[in-house]
């Protein structure tokens, strides 16, 4: 898992940074796929970020998404996936 080292150093304060970058999404895949390597594909996922964080705007957000988005229906076509706001860290 040596090459999800923005996933395990994205925090601040001592709480995650979720959705926090581009290459944090490309790992994320990575992961999941490790995750699930074998077994059963996901069926639901949901996706919590917090816009107010990171991002002027949701279209900051959606840009580093829907990679992710692609990538995963791609490989996971029956998933479904749900976006969810929370509050942040603020």
């Amino acid at each position: 898992m040596n090459e999800l080292s923005t996933i395990k150093s994205a925090e601040k304060q001592g709480i995650p940074q979720v959705w926090y970058n581009k290459q944090w999404a490309e790992e994320l895949v990575i992961f999941i796929k490790q995750f699930v390597d074998g077994g059963k594909a996901p069926e639901m996922m949901e996706i919590h970020s917090s816009f107010t964080d990171y991002y002027q705007n949701i279209e900051e957000f959606l840009q580093i998404y829907k990679h992710f988005e692609q990538t995963i229906l791609n490989k996971y076509p029956e998933a479904h996936i749900a976006l969810e706001n929370r509050a942040g860290t603020h």
